[in-house]
């Protein structure tokens, strides 16, 4: 079997594990008759970071069918381990207007019925090389900008390397929280960059976990004090 197969590798997490693992890329037109490239063999392991956010174009049906066709066309490809890059959002009851959350559930639910040793990492923030610049991002680096959130608003971070640490690892099949031991808040990312930003009104905190969910914690600096990662991880990184 061939090694590693990952879906949303153009950018960010999958970008980031393509190029570590040096696995191949998963082409949404690829599952084409005259483009089926994959191997019939399959892989070892079939890494699944790509989704999209709900935008004004489409209907929630269609929304969340788009995306359990291509997971489903992912778990299609013969395998001997599936992993999900899930969310920290996703809570066991759907809630009304969470298009998003509710599309996760439906794929996760997907993967654990349909995959081969399927892993559910529902993870916090994500930072890493050429990621898109969040608003935890920006107010380090000290852009300009009118922020959406408010100063309370708290998020779990992690780094794409703890996500890489997970990929080869023998963890038992089921759901996993991968998150920072400690919630971090705007209000201390602006403090301690010394940032003044112009505050937006909605807050952010993420649900209650699971707690028959294990929790994962980040093996980094980021798990022991995150906005020193933070700082580090940024002048380590071209920023622009």
């Amino acid at each position: 079997m061939h090694k590693i197969l990952i879906s949303g590798a153009s950018s960010g997490l999958g970008k980031y594990l393509l190029s570590s693992f040096k696995a191949d890329q998963y082409d949404r037109e690829a599952l084409k008759p005259k483009n089926n490239h994959f191997p019939r063999t399959g892989y070892e392991i079939i890494i699944h970071v790509a989704f999209n956010m709900p935008n004004n174009h489409e209907t929630e049906i269609d929304y969340k069918n788009s995306h359990l066709k291509l997971a489903d066309n992912l778990l299609s490809i013969p395998h001997r381990k599936f992993i999900l890059i899930s969310s920290v959002d996703v809570v066991k009851e759907k809630v009304k207007s969470n298009w998003y959350g509710e599309a996760k559930l439906d794929v996760e639910n997907l993967c654990l019925q349909k995959g081969t040793n399927p892993i559910i990492l529902r993870c916090g923030a994500m930072f890493g090389p050429s990621m898109r610049k969040n608003q935890m991002l920006k107010i380090a680096l000290g852009d300009n900008i009118k922020l959406t959130l408010a100063r309370s608003s708290k998020f779990y971070l992690i780094s794409y390397e703890d996500v890489a640490s997970l990929v080869k690892k023998k963890l038992v099949t089921g759901k996993y929280y991968l998150i920072s031991k400690k919630l971090v808040s705007l209000s201390e990312v602006a403090e301690y960059f010394g940032q003044m930003p112009e505050w937006g009104s909605h807050e952010y905190t993420p649900p209650q976990l699971d707690p028959e969910i294990k929790i994962l914690y980040p093996i980094t600096q980021l798990s022991k004090d995150p906005l020193k990662w933070l700082r580090e991880f940024i002048e380590n990184n071209d920023w622009k």
